[in-house]
């Protein structure tokens, strides 16, 4: 039996190789673990916004220090200071955090929306 001339051996060649590369990809898709991206909707990240808002207030009756130390301009000192001034007086209302040493009007300024009175 006579052999097939060199263009069909390379011809073979090419397409068995085609064939196999196919053969791969394929496989390689179908056994790729899966990438999905979700995009959130508009609600839930108004809902994220909302918690983390309310989050950031703090109870001039209940804060602990760890919560007033993290509000904008009021550090460690500052806020011992508060909940010391609580624990002898009381907050009746927002103003009354003007009453501790260091806080004076324009801290309040930023601090009256983060501040609750329960």
């Amino acid at each position: 039996m006579a052999s097939p001339p060199s263009s069909e051996k390379i011809a073979l060649l090419v397409l068995s190789s085609a064939l196999l590369l196919g053969f791969g990809f394929s496989y390689t898709k179908k056994n790729a673990p899966l990438s999905l991206q979700v995009t959130p909707s508009l609600e839930a990240v108004e809902k994220v916004e909302k918690d983390f808002e309310i989050a950031k207030q703090v109870s001039l009756s209940e804060g602990r220090e760890e919560d007033f130390a993290r509000l904008p301009r009021i550090g460690p000192q500052l806020a011992r200071r508060i909940v010391d001034y609580r624990e002898a007086n009381g907050f009746r209302k927002k103003e009354d955090i003007l009453k501790v040493k260091g806080i004076g009007a324009k801290t309040y300024e930023e601090l009256k929306d983060l501040l609750i009175l329960e």
